[in-house]
């Protein structure tokens, strides 16, 4: 850069910009300022810059550096220059770096000053007060004679008025009127102060507290009649507001991170600020994900009791929520065993859907097929198979009718209809309809995937899966492998492109095949596709114990197994042994959850593994706490074997 064209003025902003570089920098930082000056310029222009172009710029440079943080650039041109200005000046670190600690330097003078000010205004203020005695006067007299002065029309018509107010009588003295004129003065003073203050709040982009102190000065100069306690209050409530704004990001931050212990503190204090309905059911919902039942029922009944109050008043617009939280209290009830209770739920929510949809069949008929899902799926857990059945076929029913109004939305509930179903046909032995509904469900995850892979072949893989789990069962031993290969594939390249939500399903695929294989003797290529799945859920659990310590400890479930029909009995009990720990601590903390699964694996560790009949005794009373539940009924049966055997 030629310096002479620079010129004087814009040499010395360049150089200086107002902290006098040429005789502060060494060399090395002076050498810096100026190439990342030139540097910039070229940058900032596709054109030679002119003489006139440097000077501006150079100018604007010094008010940039002065006051880096609120500085606004008088337009987009002049902007776009001190953008390319620090971007260059921060590849030159010796000078980038004496900036900073000068304007760090520059920062802590300036706290300095403001507290020696605030100690200044004490002191007067202190003077002012030790003056009222003097003059037979109290706080509260010039608190009422500030109130009579219009302050709001500025200093010069108060000092007027003040006059006025003296020459009435209104003020006793001459002392008093210099004192009251005193205080006027300082509080006119101290709003200019706050008007400087409020300025550079709203450059440094702070609006709101920049708002507060715009209305405190209103209030000291009688433009408002707020008490200086209704401003604090105002302000309290923003940054409340704020916290809560900032809560719900947390929360979300959290539950993508699955941080779930931060998740579930952010939400406790958002419910001590706010709380709704909304966040009360929201923290209910995760609660309810990570099987902290107890605490979720709790605000969902919460919830659902408020809504319930609300709903006598105005039916028609409360009765949905009240739906729709009988259908979440549902899901919990059902995942704690409490079947009577949960299928209560289903029924009155069913109720609820029903009649909101004969008044509005489009908007509620697809809550009633939701329903009717969730109600069959718990039929279907306490053996009332044919009302199961009845359910799911009649959510199925207005599925298709509403896909085929409306192909796009509905079609993929149509399909998890067809595998629910499907699901219900195996188990009722009804396997060439079974495998009808999974066909026609795999052709619908098909065809929806061939549009958007990324939503269905997900999907896909669930279905085949289910394939194979039926095939596998009426040993078509070839298919069945043919079925569970494929969704391998497809979750190993879901997983390879997104392994934090699909390396589980990985790991699944891995038990089904380890399964199919052990069933077929091939114990050596089950050992592996059980190890593998043992890693994955191993490493899964140490981010995430309360989601995948099960799966970890159902894994080890299937080695022992293994080694127990090699005659591997020391492997075996070393495998059992870990997953009776996993379910005893689960159940300790999630007894509904888990107690089932540990009270099962007692039951093994006498049967296998020379256990203490205590421990029988232990699983007995466990299972009697839910003697609706049929897996719980099933275990009984085979305890009350082992124990008369």
């Amino acid at each position: 850069m030629d310096l002479t064209i620079l010129g004087e003025y814009g040499l010395k902003t360049a150089l200086n910009v107002g902290l006098r570089l040429k005789k502060l920098y060494t060399s090395e930082v002076d050498d810096g300022i100026i190439a990342a000056f030139e540097f910039a310029l070229n940058d900032w222009s596709k054109h030679t810059p002119t003489s006139s172009d440097k000077v501006r710029l150079s100018k604007a440079l010094e008010g940039y550096i002065q006051s880096s943080t609120s500085y606004e650039a008088l337009d987009a041109d002049t902007q776009k220059f001190i953008d390319c200005f620090k971007k260059r000046l921060s590849e030159q670190p010796v000078a980038h770096r004496y900036l900073m600690m000068l304007r760090a330097d520059m920062q802590a003078k300036s706290e300095e000053q403001n507290l020696l000010e605030h100690h200044k205004t004490q002191e007067l203020i202190q003077g002012l007060m030790a003056q009222l005695g003097g003059l037979n006067m109290s706080p509260q007299d010039i608190q009422a004679l500030l109130k009579e002065l219009p302050l709001e029309q500025g200093l010069e018509r108060t000092e007027s008025a003040l006059e006025e107010m003296c020459s009435k009588g209104r003020i006793h003295s001459e002392g008093a009127k210099r004192l009251v004129l005193e205080f006027v003065r300082f509080l006119f003073e101290h709003t200019d102060k706050i008007s400087e203050e409020t300025k550079l709040l709203r450059e440094a982009g702070d609006n709101y507290l920049a708002e507060t102190l715009e209305e405190l000065k209103k209030v000291l100069t009688g433009e408002s009649e707020q008490s200086l306690t209704d401003v604090h209050k105002k302000y309290q409530e923003q940054v409340q507001q704020d916290e809560i704004r900032i809560l719900k990001e947390l929360i979300e931050a959290a539950q993508i991170q699955f941080s779930f212990g931060e998740a579930r503190d952010f939400y406790e204090r958002l419910i001590e600020l706010a709380p709704t309905i909304e966040h009360h059911f929201n923290y209910a919902y995760l609660l309810q994900s990570l099987n902290d039942f107890k605490i979720a029922r709790k605000h969902y009944e919460k919830v659902l009791h408020t809504l319930r109050v609300v709903s006598g008043k105005d039916p028609e617009v409360y009765k949905p929520y009240v739906a729709m939280i009988l259908n979440n209290l549902g899901m919990l009830l059902n995942g704690t065993y409490e079947l009577q209770k949960a299928q209560a739920c289903y029924e009155e929510a069913l109720q609820m859907y029903r009649e909101l949809s004969g008044k509005n069949p489009e908007a509620y008929k697809p809550y009633v097929a939701m329903t009717l899902n969730n109600l069959a799926s718990l039929l279907r857990n306490i053996r009332e198979l044919q009302q199961a059945q009845a359910c799911y076929e009649e959510a199925l029913q207005i599925r298709r009718e509403l896909a085929g109004q409306s192909p796009e939305p509905y079609r993929p509930y149509v399909a998890t209809t067809l595998n629910n179903l499907g699901n219900l046909l195996c188990s009722t032995n009804q396997l060439q309809q079974a495998q009808a509904c999974y066909q026609e469900a795999l052709q619908i995850y098909r065809e929806l995937s061939g549009k958007n892979p990324e939503a269905y072949m997900p999907y896909v893989a669930t279905t085949l899966n289910n394939l194979g789990i039926l095939l596998k069962d009426t040993n078509e031993h070839k298919q069945a492998r043919a079925y569970y290969d494929e969704a391998l594939e497809i979750y190993r390249e879901l997983s390879n492109q997104n392994p934090e939500a699909y390396r589980s399903y990985v790991a699944m695929s891995l038990n089904n095949l380890g399964s199919l294989l052990q069933a077929t003797n091939e114990h050596r290529q089950a050992r592996a596709y059980y190890d593998e799945a043992l890693e994955i859920y191993r490493e899964l659990a140490k981010c995430n114990p309360f989601v995948y310590s099960p799966n970890v400890a159902m894994t080890l479930n299937s080695l022992f197994v293994l080694y127990l029909s090699q005659k591997r009995k020391e492997e075996a009990e070393k495998a059992y042994q870990e997953a009776h720990d996993i379910y005893q601590e689960l159940a300790g903390r999630h007894p509904r959850a888990y107690e089932i699964d540990y009270a099962g694996i007692l039951g093994v560790g006498f049967a296998f593994f020379s256990k203490p009949k205590e421990d029988l005794e232990e699983a007995k009373e466990i299972l009697d706490k839910y003697p609706e539940h049929p897996k719980a009924q099933e275990l009984q049966r085979l305890i009350e074997e082992l124990a008369n055997g």
